[in-house]
């Protein structure tokens, strides 16, 4: 079941993995970071490591 409700969704989550960048030949890039979803739709990434580490977004 598909829950389009974003209330629903809402919470704190990790994020570990890779992005693929495009631009630089599908270079990977390693991701540690938290995602918080707010029940509005909201969000908010904040790095773990890496360049912009202790930044959010």
């Amino acid at each position: 079941m598909l829950d389009t409700n974003l209330a629903n969704v809402a919470g704190t989550y990790n994020q570990l993995g890779y992005h693929e960048i495009r631009s630089q030949n599908y270079a990977r890039i390693s991701v540690d970071s938290k995602i918080t979803i707010n029940a509005d739709g909201t969000w908010q990434e904040c790095d773990n490591t890496g360049v912009n580490a202790g930044k959010c977004q």
